[in-house]
């Protein structure tokens, strides 16, 4: 989760959120000082509920429900659904959200939301949008009691290869090192605002914690877990829209929505 950290100044919070009960507890505080604790675009809707999901499920165990289906009878997929269904209700995403990617994310920059979930890159683009640098703050995804992976992390990455047909991949291999280590590699990770592929580089100040943050992590997540490997994932992201939208009564509605995909 990255935020404003004048966002939470204003609010008068003093320490990132560990749990999810310290989480809910950030959001008060900030709705009860005008702003909109959580920034949430359609775009992203799916990543969202999985990063919530994985908290109480672990990779294993929705890897289980995507193969097998049984959300309505999951105990816990239905506690996270229902989790999302009272930020909805409790006023803590910002006005339009689910919104037309960027706009939710922009408020962020703009000082009338706090927080948003999302991959490194959103610093970049926010600042961009706005046209100024924002204090961006970062904490990893609220741990959930009695959860299965408190404080897995993700990691993605664009990727430089060699073409097996290459006549020259000797020459081309150079070239990936030359682009992915020393200097140039700190002017990439400067200029696109982007954690350094050369560990003995350092991430821009708007990234500043992520690197602590990935090392801290106890294992990687996957791409939503894996459920954009299931044949009905396009229909997938249209339920988890919805359930951002508010328009189910609670959670075993969704996890009854998600099961007839089946």
């Amino acid at each position: 989760m990255f935020y404003n950290k004048a966002a939470f100044e204003t609010a008068g919070i003093e320490a990132e959120p560990t749990t999810w009960a310290e989480f809910l507890d950030v959001c008060a505080k900030l709705k009860d000082a005008g702003i909109a604790p959580i920034a949430q675009d359609g775009a992203y809707t799916n990543f969202s509920f999985y990063y919530h999901l994985v908290r109480y499920l672990g990779e294993d165990g929705i890897a289980e429900l995507r193969d097998n289906g049984g959300w309505a009878d999951n105990e816990q997929a239905v506690q996270a659904a229902q989790d999302i269904i009272d930020l909805v209700n409790a006023g803590y995403l910002a006005d339009g959200a689910p919104d037309e990617y960027p706009a939710s994310q922009t408020k962020v920059g703009l000082g009338e939301a706090a927080m948003v979930v999302c991959a490194n890159y959103v610093t970049a683009e926010v600042n961009a949008a706005v046209g100024e640098e924002v204090d961006w703050g970062l904490f990893n995804y609220p741990a959930i009691d009695g959860g299965a992976e408190p404080a897995a992390a993700y990691a993605g990455a664009n990727s430089l290869a060699i073409a097996s047909y290459s006549e020259h991949p000797q020459e081309a291999f150079d070239f990936i090192m030359y682009l992915v280590t020393g200097e140039w590699d700190q002017k990439m990770a400067d200029t696109a605002a982007q954690i350094p592929a050369d560990p003995n580089n350092t991430a821009p100040a708007s990234l500043s914690g992520t690197v602590e943050t990935l090392k801290a992590a106890d294992k990687p997540m996957t791409w939503c877990g894996s459920l954009n490997t299931h044949p009905a994932w396009d229909s997938m992201k249209t339920l988890f829209t919805e359930l951002f939208e508010g328009k189910y009564e609670d959670g075993a509605a969704f996890c009854a929505a998600m099961d007839a995909l089946y």
